[in-house]
């Protein structure tokens, strides 16, 4: 086990899913998160329904910004130390 990765919920009334993951520090900086995140953001854009996938990490959780920023997600805004994290299909 690496962690979990999922979704927070279904897609909602505006075709947006929330993405989230936590990799144990074991096996951290070695790309798993990358993958795998990016591999269900595909699996959620193969669904014609989801438009948006969103993401949310706190503001100094480097590792966490590099992730998004490898999948070119777009930092959106910054809401009580999180920073918020969009990707349109």
């Amino acid at each position: 086990m690496i962690g979990d990765i999922g979704f927070k919920g279904k897609p909602n009334s505006s075709n947006t899913i929330e993405v989230g993951y936590g990799i144990i520090p074991s096996v951290q900086n070695k790309g798993y998160a990358t993958e795998a995140v990016k591999e269900i953001i595909n699996w959620a854009f193969s669904f014609s329904n989801v438009k948006k996938v969103v993401a949310e990490c706190e503001y100094d959780n480097i590792a966490s910004i590099k992730v998004l920023e490898k999948l070119h997600m777009t930092r959106t805004e910054s809401v009580n130390n999180m920073l918020k994290w969009e990707l349109k299909r």
